[in-house]
């Protein structure tokens, strides 16, 4: 986005009108981008609607229009979703998300309300001088929306991370807000430290002082976010191991029940199936218990031979005991071997192989 501007020619000072996008058609195609976005991740409806409720408010051209299209677009693609899949996108996407419990103990409101500002502190300190010269050129149109996008992106984040399930993930479009309204406020330090030479004694020392807390910031902030990128690759040993792990899967003579990495099974051709996450969500871990007969059915596939091995994980997130007639083989894996070397430590152990027909 850029600022337009409008200068008065009686010797005040400009008054900025607020963000505008220059591409031709934007009324258009700011929109669908908008729901591709809320398709990519439900949550982000709460900035969509920051932005969308700031532009009907500052009276923008073409404000309407762009709430009408974003909420034409979303309804119908959200109906033929749901029609397509019998209903399962809906339920998936709304039932169970909207059933999340959010644990408000004051302690945890605010370990996690910390939790969330302080990886960011260096880039939201970095913006404060932008939202006050915003204010002091009375640019109260721009300085709103980017308040506005900040704010429900810092919203979005704390919410996301009072959900038992959420993780550091949900920090990556308060990161994107937080590098955007920092930059802003590096501007405007910057701009204010060309104008020294014609500045007084005390502007000159409070520019100098800010621009020194600016740099300090700025390479805290690097220093936050440093990580070594070899340490995210994994190791030969790391590749001989899940390797080894496949073609012991592949030896098994039918299928392997394996929830926590069925990706695994995609690679030697047997079937996947859902996610532990995805079962955890129907126990309640994350929300409330959703009656099902999951176990029920698990237990008969296993009564009527369907899998041959069961494999279990690091963590023993299985839901379900392993069958009577199911032999336990050592641990699969070795040492720290194959164990992801970011999120969470969790990989394939242990597996289990039918003794009984």
């Amino acid at each position: 986005t850029q600022s337009g501007s409008r200068s008065t020619q009686s010797g005040s000072r400009s008054t900025q009108s607020g963000p505008r996008f220059p591409v031709k058609g934007s009324l258009y195609l700011v929109p669908v981008l908008f729901t591709l976005a809320y398709f990519t991740k439900q949550p982000i409806l709460l900035p969509i609607a920051a932005v969308l409720l700031w532009q009907v408010l500052t009276r923008r051209p073409g404000a309407w229009r762009m709430v009408l299209i974003f909420a034409g677009l979303t309804l119908a693609a959200t109906l033929a979703l749901h029609l397509l899949t019998d209903g399962w996108y809906t339920y998936y996407t709304y039932t169970l998300a909207g059933q999340h419990r959010l644990f408000l103990t004051p302690e945890r409101a605010i370990s996690k309300l910390l939790n969330t500002l302080y990886p960011f502190y260096p880039l939201l300190l970095l913006s404060i001088p932008y939202f006050i010269a915003s204010y002091l050129r009375k640019a109260y149109t721009v300085g709103l929306f980017y308040a506005a996008l900040l704010s429900s992106l810092g919203l979005l984040a704390y919410i996301a991370r009072l959900n038992p399930g959420g993780y550091d993930n949900v920090f990556i479009q308060l990161a994107a807000g937080a590098a955007l309204s920092g930059a802003l406020g590096l501007g405007v330090i910057l701009k204010n430290l060309a104008s020294l030479t014609t500045a007084t004694r005390m502007k000159q020392a409070a520019v100098l002082v800010g621009a020194l807390a600016a740099v300090l910031l700025t390479l805290q902030q690097f220093r936050a976010g440093r990580y070594d990128i070899a340490a995210q690759i994994p190791t030969p040993a790391d590749r001989a191991a899940g390797e080894a792990l496949l073609e012991t899967l592949a030896a098994v003579d039918g299928e392997v029940y394996n929830p926590s990495s069925s990706y695994l099974n995609l690679f030697i051709g047997k079937p996947a199936y859902a996610h532990t996450i995805a079962l955890w969500e129907f126990e309640g871990f994350f929300s409330i218990p959703t009656p099902n007969n999951r176990r029920q059915q698990f237990a008969e596939a296993v009564q009527a031979g369907r899998f041959a091995g069961i494999l279990d994980d690091s963590q023993h997130t299985l839901l379900f005991e392993v069958p009577a007639g199911f032999s336990e083989m050592l641990p699969l894996v070795e040492g720290d071997l194959f164990m992801p070397v970011t999120g969470w430590e969790n990989r394939p152990e242990t597996l289990y192989l039918r003794t009984q027909p």
